[in-house]
């Protein structure tokens, strides 16, 4: 797999007053797409974690965030809406 994304874009993501937000992301088994867990850590310690699906292949393609209600979680809201997004090769990103 590529590089993430975030990487590339370190600094639009840049935190007033210094500090950046780190992302790390662990690749998930998914037969049909790629399916990565985010880890997204500010500089004060406070994190949080999100799941990123997308088309497989390196083409780029439209990101679309999910937000769910506090009945859902984001694993619901991949498998409801990321993966029928990825199909039509629109990526999904949706976090806690």
């Amino acid at each position: 797999m590529a590089a993430l994304a975030w990487e590339a874009l370190r600094e639009a993501y840049a935190i007033p007053g210094g500090g950046l937000v780190t992302v790390t992301g662990k690749p998930l088994p998914d037969p049909e797409h790629t399916l990565v867990r985010l880890r997204l850590k500010k500089p004060d310690g406070h994190s949080f974690s999100g799941l990123l699906v997308r088309p497989r292949g390196e083409r780029p393609a439209p990101c679309a965030l999910l937000l769910h209600a506090l009945s859902s979680d984001k694993e619901t809201m991949i498998r409801l809406f990321g993966r029928p997004l990825a199909e039509r090769w629109i990526g999904a990103l949706t976090g806690t």
